[in-house]
């Protein structure tokens, strides 16, 4: 009968859903490992210099910011890849060539090649991986983008936590401090017992990455078409029958308020990027995640120089990479409820104060991981509610293809605090580098004040064509 039909395609609706969740959010784990480098930047130099390498701790580091930039270009072509040859086989692909990549960097002995291996193609793999699950997600959830984008990206902070602790358990399981301090900075590096177990760590991190994301692959739900709509005959003679009200809720799902569905649909990729809110939005991005990647890529190198302890180091790292994932989650069910401006304005004035204690308060080991875990949770936090909101101002579809632009903010920001801690400022005190990124911070208050979500692109459009009649 129709009604069982019906109620039959809802339940198959709401499993390919749920997997694409749960995919999305494994695959998203997978990408996670890329925020382990602030916890193993320590253990990686050291390996290094073991090894016979002349490496440092801020070298070492200027493999983060790299790594984003190509995850960064990998973001940029990930739909358009996923779009031409398929969502699952891109996956998969991605899946082997990242498990290849890492496996690879644990059997290499020189830092330069290294970084290609790790930092490069590993780096990109994880780009092509990162927006098409927040794409399928969108298109199966288009009035909960916030809580989807949050619940998806969380993977990258769960990742992080678990990864902390267990990078830890498996190199330094002892807690064993380092003992060698180099340089005016007073760089520390660990002992050779402790550096050779990076190897081994990596080989287990490139099995895990192959299981989920094989697993992933698999289960990986394809997105609902959004032109899927019914005619109007085909609607009366729907709802005319059992359960025909449910099949239109499935038909309509990606159009919610559909009288303004296409005042809310960014016309195409080229005006979105010359588009004033684009700039902003990469701009805010920028300033708001700068002090958050300062804190998650030093916080162990200036908790040493404070004489914390690793172990201290480690949990306050690891809680706050799980706050970093519940952040995503939470501020990405807030933004479906509360406007953007005001819950931006909340997050970057608690930012601001955090940055202000960490300058007067970091010599206390507890007062310093409460610091570090707040700076965490705020740094998830904006990356639960930027790809929802890309997503809200640009559309669907044009809105996957501009996050890998707005994206590019925080990948300066990524370049910015590494330049900024081990470039400009590299001999300078916690209290010099704090007034930087207090800076930024500011820049991205004064923006934000001034910020509007809310843009009727049918107008601007219509705006522009008129514009160019004009010549």
């Amino acid at each position: 009968t129709w009604g069982d039909s019906l109620l039959e395609e809802k339940a198959n609706m709401m499993i390919k859903s749920f997997l694409a969740m749960v995919a999305g959010f494994a695959i998203h784990f997978i990408i996670g490992s890329f925020y382990l480098w602030g916890a193993i930047n320590v253990y990686i130099a050291s390996h290094f210099r073991h090894a016979g390498q002349q490496v440092t701790v801020e070298l070492t580091g200027a493999v983060f910011p790299f790594m984003g930039l190509f995850i960064n270009l990998g973001i940029l072509v990930g739909i358009d890849l996923a779009t031409k040859f398929g969502f699952r086989p891109v996956f998969f692909v991605c899946t082997i060539l990242s498990f290849l990549m890492v496996m690879l960097s644990s059997l290499i002995s020189s830092f330069w090649p290294f970084v290609f291996v790790y930092g490069v193609v590993f780096g990109f793999c994880a780009g092509v991986m990162y927006t098409p699950p927040l794409y399928i997600g969108w298109t199966y959830f288009a009035r909960r983008k916030g809580l989807v984008s949050g619940i998806i990206i969380s993977g990258l902070g769960f990742s992080n936590f678990l990864l902390t602790i267990f990078a830890m358990h498996q190199i330094n399981p002892g807690n064993v401090q380092p003992n060698t301090v180099i340089g005016k900075s007073g760089s520390h590096y660990f002992e050779k017992s402790i550096a050779d177990r990076v190897p081994g760590f990596l080989r287990q991190l490139a099995f895990l990455s192959l299981i989920l994301g094989t697993i992933s692959s698999f289960f990986m739900s394809q997105p609902v078409r959004r032109n899927a709509l019914i005619t109007g005959e085909q609607r009366r003679s729907y709802e005319a029958s059992a359960g025909g009200r449910h099949y239109l809720e499935i038909k309509l799902l990606a159009d919610e308020d559909n009288d303004n569905a296409l005042s809310r649909e960014c016309p195409n990729l080229s005006t979105g990027l010359t588009s004033r809110i684009f700039i902003q939005m990469t701009i805010m991005f920028m300033s708001s995640t700068l002090f958050g990647l300062f804190i998650m890529n030093e916080y162990k190198n200036l908790g040493f120089r404070q004489h914390h302890s690793d172990r201290l180091l480690t949990t306050a790292g690891s809680i706050g990479a799980f706050l970093n994932a519940i952040a995503r989650a939470f501020f990405g069910v807030l933004l479906d409820f509360i406007d953007f401006k005001k819950l931006f304005l909340i997050m970057m004035v608690t930012q601001l104060a955090v940055s202000l204690s960490l300058s007067v308060l970091a010599g206390n080991a507890n007062i310093y991981s409460a610091l570090v875990m707040i700076a965490f949770f705020l740094e998830g936090g904006y990356f639960g509610i930027f790809p929802a909101l890309t997503s809200r101002v640009f559309g669907n579809k044009v809105g996957a293809r501009m996050y890998g632009f707005i994206y590019c903010g925080y990948t300066l920001a990524n370049f910015l605090q590494y330049l900024i801690v081990n470039v400009a400022l590299r001999d300078t005190n916690l209290v010099s580098l704090n007034f930087v990124f207090i800076i930024f911070t500011v820049i991205g208050l004064t923006i934000s004040v001034r910020f509007d979500d809310k843009v009727d692109w049918h107008a601007v459009t219509y705006n522009e064509a008129d514009l160019l009649h004009t010549f």
